[in-house]
This record gives structure tokens, C-alpha cells and sequence, in this order.
């Protein structure tokens, strides 16, 4: 395993506000939440629930309005800047609704760069990359570049990123939604291993049932705050 502990993300009473011409919305109102690694849970919930918002707070990309996160009971208003992106290369792995890869680099590239971040060789980093591209089903396309793939498939790679450094806890924003049922089966799947295999942690904010069903815990954002899903 890559991590020998069982690592803790948790929220503690997260409040999450936007203004938004002139007025305060509400978004998260007191969320509190424990997340172990090597366990997977779900976040389900209605458009404009907030569920993207939570998740973005839970990984440290954005800051609550009041509240805390912490990993492993410290708080990420602790970290400096520099360790804080250096914690979350190594410890996080982001999956968000739109892939965020960089047009100029190769698919390859693109899944090598947390490594190169990490300060691995780019020998290791090119085998680490092609093996996650052969699982994603994408080896082919090793050498293509960001705009000459389909939606779906700039999101697998955006997939294989995320799992490149075997981080603790994988945090996905709906990363089906531009994939079929073949794919995204595949993708869960892959996640899955991943928990396997090196005692990751999944959190997946999700509409689909086929992707939450196999979720071990599963929550519903409701109202700004996170209930058990009891169906």
C-alpha cells in the first residue's frame, strides 16, 4: 500500500456563502462530515444543491466561510501555501466536471505531470502513465493532444491524472456525466481498484444510481447540509 495509516478528511460544522449581487446565498449551512480512506461514500443530491461547492471545500480548493477541514485532525488553515500544494499532489486526487488538461502537452504528458510535480523521473513517470492509459483504454492516443479527443476521453484522461501518485483519497465531481454506460462502468471499476489496491479513499459526487449504487456510504446534500440517503 502506498499509505501504511488510515488517513481522515473531515468537515466540522462547514458554513459556505457567495454573494451574489450584493446579496448573501447560503450554500453550505453546517455541514459536518467524517471521510476515512480506504473507504468510498457518495454525495447525492438535486443541481445547485451545492455538491461541487462541498467537494471543492472537502479537497482544500476552496476555503469555508466559517468552519474547518482537516486532515488527520489538522486544519488546512495550518498549512503554508507551499506544503498545502504539495500535500494535495501527493494526498488528493481531483476529478472535476470539466477535465482541466492542458492543450499544449500530449495525453501522455498530461497523466505523467503530478509525478514530474512530485519530482519523479520522467522514465518512471512515462511507464506510470502508459499503464494507467492502457487501463483507461486510451494507449492509442498517447501522443494525441487534448483537442483531438472526444469529451469522454479527455475526461479519462483526466481520470488517469488524478490516480497517477495512488493518492488517499480520490475526489470526483460527477465523472460519468460524459461517459457512457460501457466507460463509466469501466471507470468505477477502476476507482474501485484503486481502493483495493492502495487503500484509497472515494468521494464522488454523483446523479447516477449505477455509480452511487456501489458506493459504500451514501449522502444526500439537502437544504446546505448532508443527510443519509435512505433509499
Amino acid at each position: 500500500m502506498a499509505h501504511e495509516k488510515n488517513d481522515i478528511l473531515a468537515l466540522h460544522g462547514v458554513y459556505k456563502n457567495y454573494e451574489q449581487g450584493g446579496v448573501l446565498v447560503p450554500v453550505l449551512k453546517g455541514v459536518d462530515g467524517t471521510f476515512h480512506q480506504g473507504c468510498s461514500y457518495a454525495i447525492t443530491g438535486v443541481s445547485g444543491s451545492g455538491k461541487s461547492t462541498l467537494l471543492h471545500v472537502l479537497g482544500g480548493l476552496d476555503v469555508p466561510s466559517s468552519g474547518s477541514v482537516t486532515f488527520n485532525a489538522k486544519n488546512f488553515d495550518q498549512f503554508r501555501t507551499s506544503h498545502k500544494n504539495s500535500f494535495l499532489n501527493l494526498h488528493i486526487g481531483f476529478v472535476f466536471q470539466f477535465h482541466y488538461l492542458i492543450r499544449e502537452l500530449t495525453v501522455r504528458e498530461n497523466v505523467m505531470m503530478p509525478g514530474l510535480i512530485k519530482g519523479e523521473s520522467r522514465r518512471a513517470c512515462r511507464t506510470r502513465a502508459e499503464q494507467l492509459l492502457k487501463l483507461i483504454g486510451l494507449s492509442e492516443r498517447a501522443d494525441f493532444y487534448p483537442p483531438q479527443l472526444s469529451g469522454g476521453e479527455q475526461q479519462r484522461v483526466a481520470i488517469a491524472r488524478a490516480l497517477f501518485n495512488k493518492p488517499s483519497f480520490l475526489l470526483a465531481d460527477e465523472p460519468t456525466g460524459n461517459l457512457d454506460a460501457e466507460n463509466a462502468q469501466m471507470v468505477v471499476d477502476l476507482f474501485c481498484a484503486g481502493q483495493k489496491e492502495w487503500n484509497m479513499g472515494i468521494v464522488i459526487c454523483t446523479h447516477d444510481s449505477a455509480v452511487y449504487g456501489r458506493m459504500e456510504t451514501v449522502y444526500r446534500l439537502y437544504e446546505g447540509t448532508l443527510v443519509a440517503r435512505k433509499d
